[in-house]
């Protein structure tokens, strides 16, 4: 029973003796940071619940606001942590921030060390890529793989630098890239500490000079025979929707690119509904006076109408009979010209626009497939598209055709409101039952088609099939 007792005595003891061991590792492990005064670092820094960006935010500090730091914990993205103290409206809170969006005061073992051969760079906390673009890099090597690109003016947060396996100093950044942070490696030469001009403020001599006096909020017009409206500034950037010279666009700022020129952002409506994005500056002018190549205006006058004259034509995505089909249209159908091209084949090609059911189509037809005046009266002589009929057929029951859109819908009457039995896709072969007058006042027909392996029937309009 003593030697019980003893031992328990001495394990009382010892755990007493370890538990201050730990305590006094936890006071000198938080040594440098309890108690410390910070500064936030960033424009608009999060504070969160907890040590995770996925953690709610308690309130969002301003750059230069001082905070008190309570610990340091690694958080769950494995980056180091502060809880801290600060003053608010409600008096102390409390909450977590990123160590490295954090200035320590008096304590330089916790900022990252920042040695710069470029002086533009030295112990800057905001970087801008001076290049026209950069390529942010997994680590600091060429070879490496790229994470991002960025352009000039860009702005990024630094996290430290080191020399890449090239002998050159490479800073490792921070940014936010659509609506996510993205962390890697740049050349440290390729950025400055100096904030450029604001994007806006384009030097006169670099201002294309047909929109040099526009302002935010005018009208331009597409002065090129057709340009591709990007996503950002960047030939390489996602194509948003192309655009057709004389095409109106309403100017929201302007910018350079990363291929050094000026892009205006612009604003436009395409059946209703509206885009945004960039053109090049030297693609727009202020005044609708282009010409197209046969010397007519853009603007869609009957100078500009041409009418097929083939019996029927596949209206192509681009120059050339292998490619893509966008619509078929019929004799007499009228069309917009709007430029003309050389195709694969030798031959020339008309680029022209056109309306069906009330969306606009483009695409390319033959040259030779086209005339300037209407095509002689015969079985479909001066239709245009979305005409009452396609022919002169009084009653086309017991005839087939085939669709001619890339999807039309059938429906249960001959109405656009009615419902809709089922999509089917252009080419498809419809036995034509009867035909009547919808309630818009066009012809529609009853059919029978097959779709998905079944037999359906209802209703298109007549303008949408051929016969």
């Amino acid at each position: 029973m003593k030697i019980t007792m003893i031992h328990i005595k001495r394990a009382a003891m010892l755990f007493v003796a370890g538990f201050l061991c730990v305590l006094m590792f936890r006071c000198v492990f938080f040594a440098d940071a309890a108690g410390t005064t910070g500064t936030v670092k960033n424009r608009i820094l999060n504070v969160r619940k907890e040590a995770s960006t996925s953690s709610s935010i308690v309130c969002k500090l301003s750059k230069g606001t001082k905070v008190t730091i309570v610990s340091e914990t690694t958080g769950t993205d494995g980056m180091k942590w502060y809880s801290i103290t600060f003053s608010s409206s409600n008096g102390t809170s409390k909450g977590y921030v990123r160590a490295d969006l954090v200035s320590v005061s008096g304590n330089s073992s916790n900022q990252t060390p920042t040695t710069s051969a470029d002086n533009n760079t030295a112990n800057a906390d905001v970087l801008y890529v001076k290049n026209a673009s950069v390529r942010v890099r997994d680590e600091p090597s060429t070879s490496s793989a790229i994470v991002a690109g960025l352009v000039k003016d860009n702005a990024v947060d630094v996290r430290g630098t080191k020399t890449g396996t090239d002998g050159k100093q490479w800073t490792k950044v921070s940014f936010t890239k659509d609506g996510q942070r993205i962390h890697g490696y740049i050349r440290s030469d390729l950025l400055t500490s100096k904030k450029p001009a604001s994007v806006t403020d384009i030097s006169s001599e670099n201002k294309n000079q047909t929109t040099a006096e526009a302002q935010n909020g005018d009208t331009l017009y597409v002065s090129a025979s057709a340009v591709r409206v990007r996503e950002e500034p960047s030939a390489s950037s996602t194509i948003v929707a192309n655009l057709l010279k004389g095409d109106e666009v309403r100017q929201k700022s302007v910018k350079t690119g990363d291929d050094g020129k000026q892009w205006t952002k612009v604003s436009f409506s395409i059946n209703g509904t509206r885009y945004r994005g960039y053109i090049r500056s030297d693609y727009l002018t202020k005044s609708n006076t282009s010409k197209d190549t046969s010397g007519s205006s853009a603007s869609g006058e009957d100078s500009d109408t041409r009418y097929v004259t083939a019996s029927a034509v596949r209206v192509r995505d681009d120059a050339s009979d292998s490619c893509d089909i966008v619509a078929n249209l019929l004799k007499g159908d009228k069309v917009s010209f709007r430029s003309v091209k050389t195709g694969g084949d030798g031959k020339e090609w008309t680029k022209v626009s056109f309306t069906i059911s009330g969306t606009k189509y483009h695409g390319y037809i033959r040259s030779d497939y086209l005339s300037k005046s209407k095509p002689s009266d015969d079985s479909s002589s001066g239709n245009t598209l979305g005409s009452t009929n396609t022919n002169n057929n009084t009653d086309a029951s017991g005839k087939t055709g085939t669709t001619r859109l890339a999807v039309i819908n059938v429906r249960q009457s001959a109405t656009t409101s009615s419902g809709i039995v089922a999509k089917v896709k252009q080419g498809t072969k419809a036995t034509i039952l009867s035909e009547t007058t919808g309630t818009d006042g066009r012809t529609w027909y009853y059919i029978s088609c097959v779709h998905n392996g079944s037999t359906i029937k209802g209703y298109v309009r007549s303008d949408l099939l051929n016969l």
